[in-house]
């Protein structure tokens, strides 16, 4: 169990503090915290032991993170968490017994829950071209500077 966990919970964690370096320490926080809380309140009476909740919200995380921000980088990861770990998502649905898919359905709760609530953190700058500028805005006179538009 920990050694299908440890290769995906360190891609997650690296991919999310080099992406979202202001927004990480809340999402990793919340998603620790809160799915250890979602799965005493929802889970069945039985043992939910194990780091796969908290991969389950790191990746949804990140999934849904690209899709909300729509940059180029998030998009990026977004594909490669499809790609390489899609078949994770599996873990939500109870195809066993003695699997928690609880805890990993109150990762990808909390993952998700966090991408929506701090999409707006550590958007990149948005370049913006002097051909976009409409020629009827209220521009300066001088436009040496594109920066300031």
């Amino acid at each position: 169990h920990l050694s299908s966990n440890i290769v995906p919970l360190w891609v997650g964690l690296t991919l999310t503090l080099y992406l979202y370096p202001n927004g990480s320490i809340r999402s990793l926080g919340a998603i620790y915290f809160g799915t250890g809380a979602l799965t005493w309140l929802v889970g069945r009476d039985a043992i939910h032991l194990g780091a796969s909740g908290i991969v389950f919200g790191i990746l949804s995380f990140l999934l849904l993170s690209g899709l909300l921000r729509r940059d180029r980088r998030a998009l990026a990861v977004s594909l490669f968490i499809v790609f390489v770990y899609g078949y994770l998502f599996w873990g939500v649905l109870p195809l066993s017994q003695d699997m928690s898919w609880e805890f990993h359905l109150s990762g990808v709760v909390m993952g998700c829950l966090c991408a929506v609530v701090l999409r707006n953190y550590d958007l990149p700058p948005m370049k913006r071209y002097d051909w976009e500028v409409d020629e009827d805005s209220e521009c300066p006179e001088d436009f040496d500077d594109p920066s300031q538009y």
